[in-house]
């Protein structure tokens, strides 16, 4: 998929996603040895997913978002962030 701005890549054999940039500059893209996992659970029986994706970082890439935390720790790289939307963004630009 491609606009003017942004294209989407998918790997047929994995199925993991990477995202360019409008000229053709990588943003990131998913791990392709595992890219998503998708799991039927329930919550208070009522039926949902658990989706997990997991993104091949640059070393010095930071992970900013996903709302309020306790620890006080801005970047969120390596650390387990559970949350109802996605509300991230990345330091690489």
């Amino acid at each position: 998929m491609t606009t003017a701005k942004l294209k989407l890549s998918i790997d047929k054999r994995s199925g993991a996603i990477s995202f360019f940039d409008g000229t053709g500059k990588l943003y990131t893209s998913e791990d392709a040895t595992r890219p998503q996992r998708v799991k039927p659970v329930a919550i208070s029986d009522a039926p949902t997913y658990e989706v997990e994706n997991r993104f091949t970082l640059r070393p010095d890439e930071a992970i900013y978002g996903f709302g309020f935390t306790d620890d006080a720790t801005i970047n969120r790289r390596g650390r387990s962030s559970i949350w109802s939307r996605p509300i991230s963004a990345s330091s690489y630009r």
